[in-house]
């Protein structure tokens, strides 16, 4: 029985006499499978229909898209295709003045310019394979040059090695040499002006002697100096040579350079001209003896080129901002002579080498611009020459000079009298000389014998040894090389035995290389030879605390007044009539070393003191400027 489903009741009333009757109830009942089942068919069909029709609007559309679209798409990757495989394709053509034409032409543009584009790369593709292939062959001619000159550089750096041994050999027996010739040339050179300067005192000769040994003293300091100028390059060329700074009065060192290089200039009838910058600072901090031999080497060439006329030495000065930074000084030597050939110049500087000016031929070794060069760059500074055939030359000279502070200043000093004894009240002095060379020995026996020392000699550095253990002597003058122990080994020893480290020992060498190494071998002091007496009494002053009579100078006398002239005791008496304006105008002329000036101010002098004017004009007639300031400083004139 099929399943009945209730779908729908209703019940029926009726009004009947004024009240509602129920004649009953209307139910419809439906089978709802039936019902599905059709409702199924139904829908099947009607899906069935639509598929269909679905299918056929599809296909006829895509039917369409193919005509319209995609068979042009299609062509259009088969062409792109053919293209990204380097399949040669025509122009591609599709589409009629619409977007697809657009289209084909965007693409036939593209693979012009990708074609273009294609044929640029494998050209520089091929280049650059050419290149990197060339690059190789080249890498490898490189490896090859590199190998051989490798080769070569490892030849020629044991080559140079090689060269390099030879040539420290040859530097050492260089030096080796030097030292030997030094030692050899300046012992006998000690004995020979040692012995002139001792007979040059002898009051017994005649003039004829005096003159003739005179003669030999002046040879033989020109020896000597030809010699120190070798040693010198030596040393510059060795780079040993170093600055030995001092503080000194400039002006007062100037004007012992004028004053030397006056008598040259006289002997020639030459006038010497000092023209110095009048703010030029009183002390400076500089090395002196290289500044000295500076001026001197260029001055003297002045005059020795100079027949007629004048050589004018001048000193500019520019001052620190801040007083602490050095000076820079600028010093001119002109001369009136016959000039030096341009072509001469550029090696007037080297070694060895003269200026034959015009017929006059220089005397010396051709040593002294070079090593003037040397110290000037040392002193922080340059020589330049500026020169014209038959008008004469233009030397300018600039050097770096350390300021100094007043309280810093050297008091006045001057040369002490000759030494005649050792002042009365002493203890005795004992005074061993070990020195192989006899003539040595002797000189410098009657340098200290005569004046009161007591002496005893030693030819080698065993026998000094011994001599100390038995005799004690204060003070020892060691001659550095000796047969049998030489003086350093004699040292060594002596300060290890009793009472050594008490002895002063001082080195007598001949050698200009080894200072530092003499006092550091345990010297007291260094002196070289050929030597001045006043040196060896300096230095035995200066250790043991010895004391003087001067000649000249009675015993009483105070050594520290020793050095004052007569003259020096007029002065102070003299001193108080001048006027603070006069002192002061005296100062600045004798600073700038302006004789016109100087003589004005001694005139106005001379109406107030005749007797000052004349010992002021004797100074300035000997360029003693310095002597005037140093009085005027050490007597509170200013």
């Amino acid at each position: 029985m099929p399943d009945i489903h209730t779908h729908y009741k209703e019940d029926i009333d009726r009004l009947f006499r004024g009240r509602v009757v129920n004649l009953g109830s209307v139910k419809v009942l439906a089978d709802m499978d039936v019902v599905y089942q059709r409702l199924i068919n139904k829908l099947l069909i009607i899906l069935a229909s639509q598929g269909v029709k679905t299918f056929l609007v599809s296909l006829f559309i895509l039917m369409i898209f193919h005509l319209l679209i995609g068979r042009h798409l299609v062509s259009l990757a088969a062409a792109a295709k053919n293209f990204a495989f380097g399949i040669p394709e025509g122009v591609l053509n599709i589409g009629d003045e619409d977007e697809l034409s657009d289209v084909s032409n965007a693409f036939n543009n593209m693979t012009k310019r990708l074609s273009a584009n294609m044929k640029d790369l494998e050209s520089e593709i091929i280049e650059r394979r050419n290149a990197q292939l060339a690059l190789e062959d080249y890498k490898n001619h490189l490896e090859e040059l590199v190998d051989e000159k490798t080769s070569e550089l490892l030849k020629a750096n044991q080559n140079l090695q090689h060269a390099k041994e030879i040539a420290e050999s040859a530097n050492q027996a260089k030096s080796m040499f030097l030292a030997n010739m030094s030692h050899e040339l300046r012992t006998p050179m000690n004995a020979i002006l040692g012995f002139s300067h001792i007979i040059l005192r002898d009051s017994t000769l005649t003039e004829t002697q005096l003159e003739n040994v005179a003669i030999i003293e002046r040879s033989g300091s020109h020896l000597l100096n030809m010699i120190n100028d070798i040693l010198d390059l030596s040393k510059i060329e060795a780079g040993q040579m170093e600055l030995k700074p001092t503080v000194f009065n400039l002006t007062h060192a100037l004007s012992d350079v004028g004053d030397m290089m006056h008598i040259r200039a006289a002997s020639k009838n030459l006038k010497l001209s000092l023209e110095m910058d009048p703010h030029l600072p009183r002390y400076v901090k500089t090395d002196l003896g290289k500044l000295r031999q500076v001026l001197i080497n260029l001055m003297g060439n002045a005059i020795k080129y100079t027949q007629q006329g004048t050589v004018t030495l001048r000193c500019h000065v520019s001052h620190p901002t801040d007083g602490k930074q050095p000076y820079h000084l600028e010093f001119e030597v002109e001369d009136s002579g016959v000039g030096i050939p341009q072509e001469k110049l550029a090696t007037i500087f080297d070694p060895f080498i003269q200026a034959e000016q015009t017929g006059i031929k220089g005397q010396g070794t051709g040593l002294g611009l070079a090593i003037s060069q040397s110290y000037a760059s040392l002193l922080g500074g340059i020589i330049v020459i500026n020169s014209e055939v038959g008008k004469g030359s233009l030397i300018r000279f600039n050097m770096l000079a350390d300021p100094i502070e007043k309280d810093d200043a050297p008091l006045a000093s001057k040369a002490r009298p000759q030494v005649v004894a050792l002042a009365p009240g002493q203890q005795e002095w004992r005074v061993l000389i070990a020195e192989d060379d006899m003539e040595n020995r002797l000189l410098l026996k009657k340098l200290l014998t005569p004046v009161g020392f007591t002496v005893k000699e030693a030819e080698n550095g065993e026998q000094a040894c011994a001599m100390f253990q038995e005799w004690s002597p204060h003070f020892i003058w060691m001659d550095n090389r000796m047969p049998v122990m030489n003086g350093i080994i004699a040292t060594h020893k002596i300060r290890r035995l009793a009472n050594g480290e008490k002895t002063k020992i001082a080195a007598l060498t001949a050698s200009v290389f080894d200072d530092q190494k003499l006092l550091n071998a345990g010297y007291d002091d260094v002196i070289h030879k050929p030597y001045q007496a006043h040196e060896i009494y300096n230095v035995m002053e200066h250790h043991l605390g010895v004391e003087y009579i001067y000649e000249g100078v009675s015993a009483q006398t105070d050594t520290q007044d020793i050095s004052a002239s007569e003259d020096d005791d007029l002065l102070p008496n003299a001193l108080t009539v001048l006027p603070v304006t006069l002192r002061k105008k005296l100062d600045h002329a004798a600073s700038a070393l302006n004789v016109e000036e100087t003589m004005a101010a001694i005139g106005e002098i001379r109406k107030l003191d005749p007797g000052l004017a004349d010992t002021l004009t004797m100074w300035v007639e000997k360029f003693e400027y310095g002597k005037i300031q140093d009085w005027l400083d050490r007597e509170g004139a200013l």
